[in-house]
């Protein structure tokens, strides 16, 4: 593992880090869980990118392409 300029700051979240069942606080403080993942196999990730679908406390479900959704939220471990 590479050493960082700041230890005590949590790792940034990877695209692999997103999969089914996960969950994600958004940065406004928000509780989500991830569902499903699609365009898993788009040739054309450029028109069809890889994409997280989750839902929030309210069953409200939510999409967003992964390298945007871990920019805007964290997970939540246990």
């Amino acid at each position: 593992m590479q050493k960082t300029m700041f230890p005590d700051m949590p790792e940034a979240p990877k695209p692999e880090d997103v999969q089914p069942g996960t969950r994600w606080r958004h940065h406004s403080g928000k509780c989500y869980r991830v569902l499903m993942l699609t365009n898993e196999h788009s040739q054309q990730e450029d028109k069809f990118p890889l994409t997280a679908v989750y839902m929030d406390e309210q069953q409200r479900t939510w999409s967003r392409p992964v390298g945007k959704f871990i920019r805007k939220f964290t997970p939540i471990s246990g």
